[in-house]
């Protein structure tokens, strides 16, 4: 009797299994761009001028993060960035303009590229208003469209706090291609706030933890960490 067997998959399947990957990992970008519309469409009290941190929340409360916090953040990074000497900058994902309106004060050019129209109009009218900073561009784009962009055009390419949202590791590997084509030589790529993958379910359970009743019982901890 004939219980079971096995078939090789089919060329014509694997296109499909991608194609349907993809169009699942381009939805899911779009959801992104969706939500933060939506968020930076909304204010917040913290958040003057160029310095918005609309959107920046505890994992574990869901609470703003402290202003106080997010200078001490901003500084740390802003420092490290200043210390490569930018002069040509491409900020892939530069939401409300955090890093934008501090590091572009010293550079010849700074382009930044987002997802959100949102966050793009509220930086070009803010730099209208206040620090005119006619060295700044701004593009409403996808991570890894470089379309238009020079070959060695940007001797400092900072995507901060922006690729543990991409869908997949080839989408990552897309945009890291696609800004080494647009550095100089000796150029630098920053990279801000990567999550250690390996310490991400010790991070959720942490999170869940914090959030669980003294009630709970354990299944349904572990079910949603």
């Amino acid at each position: 009797t004939l219980i079971a067997y096995v078939v090789g998959q089919s060329q014509e399947g694997e296109l499909l299994a991608t194609s349907e990957k993809g169009q699942l990992f381009d939805e899911q970008i779009e959801q992104w761009q969706s939500l933060y519309n939506q968020i930076y469409s909304q204010t917040s009290a913290d958040s003057q001028g160029i310095f918005n941190i609309v959107g920046w929340n505890s994992s574990y409360t869901g609470e703003p993060i402290p202003a106080a916090q997010m200078r001490e953040w901003l500084d740390d990074k802003v420092k490290v960035i200043l210390a490569q000497q930018p002069k040509k900058v491409l900020e892939i994902g530069c939401g409300t303009g955090l890093i934008l309106f501090q590091v572009a004060p010293h550079c010849q050019c700074y382009w930044g590229t987002d997802i959100s129209s949102v966050a793009l109009d509220d930086i070009q009218r803010i730099n209208q208003e206040g620090p005119q900073l006619e060295q700044v561009r701004l593009l409403h784009s996808t991570a890894d469209n470089f379309e238009g962009l020079e070959s060695e055009r940007f001797d400092t390419i900072i995507l901060n706090s922006v690729v543990q949202y991409f869908p997949h590791i080839d989408y990552l590997l897309r945009v890291l291609e696609g800004a080494i084509k647009v550095l100089t030589p000796g150029g630098c790529i920053f990279l801000g706030d990567v999550r250690n993958l390996q310490l991400m379910e010790a991070f959720h359970a942490d999170v869940e933890l914090y959030k669980a009743n003294p009630e709970d019982a354990i299944k349904d901890f572990k079910q949603r960490v």
